[in-house]
């Protein structure tokens, strides 16, 4: 069965114009198939999109903490160094707290990590209770401070160097990149690890 337009039109035109029902299922599957290989595309397309920016959100934060713990140990006194404490449960050899000060009659400050919040606490005078500060804190959806542990650099012989505070940090990006293994979603973690030499001995 052929279909044909209408007589008004010259003859040449409706033979050209002339196709089967079988040709018409033909293009409308072609058509389809197109349509839908443009949606796959465009689908993988924003997944990518997605996880890159989770991914550089994630990189310019842990950036960011480094440069600001960077910068905090480094305004510590000439003469004295960092003091660990609150060893880790899962891991004795590494620390959730450093204490600091700047000599004289300043008073002891801390970097206090808490696994319970995921948080990094700013503690200005040891001696005083309850006026800690958050230092840094992660974001829902976004990023995700995982782990923060402190450790200190070796003198010669392997003895602690108090000048020396090797810092180790954990973030990932919440899952935020909607990143698949399997039936669950998975977590784009980041680890980093520097040193930060401060002024003490």
């Amino acid at each position: 069965m052929k279909l044909f337009f209408s007589k008004r039109f010259p003859s040449r035109w409706r033979q050209a114009a002339a196709f089967t029902i079988v040709e018409m299922w033909m293009s409308m599957a072609i058509g389809s198939m197109c349509l839908g290989a443009c949606s796959i595309i465009y689908v993988v397309m924003a997944k990518e999109h997605r996880a890159g920016l989770a991914d550089s959100i994630v990189e310019e934060r842990i950036d960011n903490l480094e440069d600001k713990l960077t910068q905090f140990f480094q305004t510590m006194s000439a003469t004295t160094g960092a003091t660990l404490s609150a060893p880790a449960s899962t891991n004795s050899s590494v620390y959730r707290m450093v204490v600091v000060s700047k000599g004289g009659a300043a008073p002891q400050e801390r970097i206090i990590f808490s696994t319970d919040t995921a948080k990094l606490y700013y503690d200005p005078n040891n001696l005083v209770a309850g006026d800690e500060k958050v230092f840094w804190s992660g974001e829902t959806n976004k990023f995700f401070l995982r782990d923060v542990y402190f450790t200190l650099g070796l003198k010669e012989g392997y003895r602690p160097d108090g000048s020396l505070l090797n810092v180790n940090l954990v973030i990932d990006d919440d899952k935020a990149a909607r990143r698949r293994v399997g039936a669950n979603y998975t977590a784009n973690t980041i680890k980093r690890s520097f040193t930060v030499r401060l002024r003490g001995p």
